[in-house]
Formats: C-alpha cells, sequence, structure tokens
C-alpha cells in the first residue's frame, strides 16, 4: 500500500517495493497525530465554515458576466493549449513514477485546477458553463499557486528535514523533494499560476476570493475529517491536536487574504 495505516509506523512511499518511503508519518510527534481536538480547533473549524457559506450570496452575486462567445475567446490559443498539454504530461509522470495517490493532496489538486483553468479558458469563446467554470478557477488558480509554494518550502520542507530520523532519510526526501516532480508542482506551478490569471486578465473581486476560500475549506474537511484519520499527516501544521492550531489556521488565513490583496484584489462589496 502506498499509504500506509495508522500504526506508528506510517508512511508515504512510491509503489516500487524496493524504493524507500518519501514521507514517514511516525517521525512526527505522536501528540501531533493521536488523540482528542483541542477544544479552539472545534470551534475554529466549524467558524470558518459557516463564515463561508454565508458569504456565498455576497460573492456570488459579485461573478462576472459571461461577455459573449468573440469576446470570452482567448486569442493565446497555442499558449493555452500548450499549458493543458503541459499539465497533463506532468499528471502522467507522476503517475508512472509514483501512482495515482498524490491525488489526495492539496498539491496535486491544485496543479490539477491549472490545467482544468486553462482548458476552460481554451473553450471559453464557445461555452458560457466551461468559461464560468474557469472564472471560479481564477482565484485558486493564482492565490494558491503562491501560497503552496510558499508554505512548501519556507514551512514545510524545514519542518520534515528537522523531524527525519536520520541524515538518510533526509537526504532521500531532498532528492525526491528537489526532483522534477515537485520543481514543477512547488515552483513551476506559481509561473502557471500568475498565467492563469494574465492570460485573460481582470480585477480580482471578492467572488475569487470566496472561491480560492472554498477549495481551501473543502480541502481541510477532507483532510482533517478523512485522511487525519487514516494517520495519513500529510500536513502536520494543520493537526487539530495542538494548542495553537487556532493560531495556525488563523496564519493561514491571513496568508490568503494578503496574497488576494497583494494582487490587487478587492474588498468591496458590490451595491
Amino acid at each position: 500500500e502506498p499509504i500506509g495505516k495508522r500504526d506508528g509506523a506510517n508512511s508515504v512511499q512510491q509503489d516500487a517495493p524496493s524504493k524507500e518511503p518519501l514521507l514517514n508519518f511516525a517521525s512526527f510527534p505522536r501528540w501531533l497525530r493521536e488523540g482528542p481536538w483541542t477544544l479552539g480547533a472545534k470551534i475554529y473549524i466549524p467558524a470558518l465554515i459557516t463564515a463561508v457559506v454565508l458569504a456565498a450570496p455576497t460573492a456570488l452575486a459579485m461573478r462576472p458576466s459571461y461577455p459573449g462567445g468573440a469576446d470570452a475567446a482567448t486569442p493565446h490559443v497555442v499558449l493555452a493549449a500548450s499549458v493543458v498539454l503541459y499539465t497533463v504530461l506532468v499528471l502522467a509522470y507522476m503517475v508512472r513514477s509514483i501512482g495515482v495517490w498524490p491525488m489526495i493532496t492539496f498539491t496535486m489538486l491544485s496543479w490539477t485546477m491549472l490545467a482544468v483553468r486553462f482548458s476552460c479558458v481554451l473553450c471559453a469563446g464557445w461555452s458560457p458553463a466551461l468559461w464560468l467554470v474557469g472564472e471560479a478557477l481564477r482565484g485558486p488558480a493564482l492565490i494558491n499557486s503562491v501560497f503552496l509554494a510558499s508554505v512548501w518550502w519556507f514551512v514545510l520542507v524545514p519542518l520534515v528535514v528537522c523531524f527525519s530520523k536520520d541524515s538518510h532519510a533526509r537526504y532521500g526526501f531532498l532528492r525526491f523533494n528537489f526532483g522534477p516532480l515537485l520543481v514543477n508542482v512547488h515552483l513551476v506551478n506559481v509561473l502557471i499560476g500568475a498565467l492563469s490569471h494574465h492570460i485573460a486578465p481582470r480585477e480580482l473581486n471578492l467572488f475569487d476570493l470566496w472561491t480560492t476560500l472554498c477549495f481551501s475549506a473543502v480541502y481541510m474537511v477532507f483532510y482533517l475529517g478523512v485522511l487525519d484519520k487514516r494517520g495519513v499527516h500529510l500536513y502536520i501544521i494543520l493537526s487539530p491536536r495542538s494548542r495553537f492550531a487556532p493560531m495556525v489556521y488563523s496564519a493561514l488565513l491571513g496568508a490568503l487574504l494578503g496574497l488576494y490583496s497583494a494582487m490587487g484584489g478587492i474588498f468591496v462589496i458590490a451595491a
């Protein structure tokens, strides 16, 4: 099994049985992996989800209107098609070299979203529905690409290196981290995310922020409600067992809001 169960030695590894585990979750402190949630996490997560749901009417009222076939069609057909092909090839490489299990990660779901976003841009002139899907993915594709790369390189990589059980495990992780797959999904993704916005530019508004928060909130529910229960601790900083969980969640939320603002997003509610 590429994903281990909670048994004190759970790990994520490549499909080939001879290869070393990519992540050994047991290297993280047990108190972050097992035990009840803190009261702060029990309050924060439902409150965040409630806030996202309540914001839906305001956000949806600010969604862009379909400009019509000719105006919606991108003049950068070759560029959009090339990016779609490239992102799909990276996914195919992932499946061939590791397997399909990485699709449970926020990273690979975000990468797949980039492929879908460019596919919708490519077909926007033919289908109002695909144009709207593409617009709904504008914010997540742009903001999450920078957010994901920043959290990965500046938070998660140092944590994994710090908690690696020995130099052999540390070297194995770093070798994988600087391999072609992770360089693409944690570095090249920033360039593709920026391109996904500038290929059909418009001002970011609360609709884009809301769709970004929706994507993140849905994944967080999946991660804490499904993966964490199975002992799959891909993002140990999200552990709901730490007394600092509300502070971590607030910091990540603040980072998303800060990126949205830095990218020119407006916080004005439409009249």
